[in-house]
């Protein structure tokens, strides 16, 4: 799904927002993937950076 700013979210919805797995492709190149709970960033997941840095553990607002 396109968001209006153009950033790309694949996965699971519920009650129209985010909830479950999916990815969230944002438009500075970051890519995050985790699990979604009531459309809100998990407190764990997987954040891989336009640099291709790879950060898996505990993120807040989409951020190591």
């Amino acid at each position: 799904m396109y968001m209006i700013d153009n950033t790309i979210y694949e996965g699971s919805f519920e009650n129209d927002v985010f909830s479950g797995y999916g990815t969230l492709k944002m438009l500075d190149g970051t890519v995050f993937t985790g699990i979604f709970i009531d459309g809100k960033c998990p407190k764990f997941g997987r954040i891989i950076t336009e640099e291709h840095d790879i950060y898996e553990g505990e993120v807040e607002d989409f951020k190591p």
